[in-house]
């Protein structure tokens, strides 16, 4: 049995893994496929080119669902990105570079780059960033808070 055929108590699920549980169901009935997770040597592999680490939930988001593929968005227009693509914002958003820190990473974006979402990776700073459109503006004070958003207000988001 594969890891995504696995049968899961609900009752036992984390609330991260709760939420991402219900967002990848969220995608598959609208018709998006989500990528399969990646491993820990590909989460490695990316915290050692760009000397950071993963947050608890942003790598088990990574480990679980791997971002849309590139011709892939959701209902709202948004594109979740896969670890390989994440880039730091001040690379992706160099006009807005005065908002932002190196910890600071684009991992989706709205209707084909409108705006972009970014993730704090730090250890005591996980808050979300709307860029793209004039000064950062968080919308989330975690990547939790953000998935929960996500499902339930996306349009707060925007």
């Amino acid at each position: 049995m594969s890891r995504r055929e696995r049968v899961v108590d609900p009752s036992s699920r984390t609330e991260v893994e709760s939420l991402l549980f219900q967002v990848e169901r969220r995608w598959r009935s609208s018709g998006v496929q989500p990528r399969t997770g990646v491993g820990d040597a590909e989460i490695a592999a990316f915290e050692r080119r760009f000397d950071v680490r993963l947050t608890r939930d942003v790598a088990l988001y990574f480990r679980t669902i791997d971002g849309m593929d590139a011709e892939e968005l959701d209902e709202h227009l948004i594109r979740f990105q896969s670890l390989d693509e994440l880039r730091r914002a001040r690379d992706e958003v160099p006009q807005e570079s005065s908002g932002l820190t190196e910890s600071d990473f684009v991992f989706a974006e709205w209707s084909l780059w409108v705006h972009g979402y970014t993730v704090r990776l730090s250890a005591t700073d996980e808050r979300v960033l709307l860029v793209g459109g004039g000064a950062p503006r968080q919308v989330a004070a975690s990547f939790r808070e953000f998935l929960a958003t996500y499902l339930s207000r996306p349009d707060e988001l925007f």
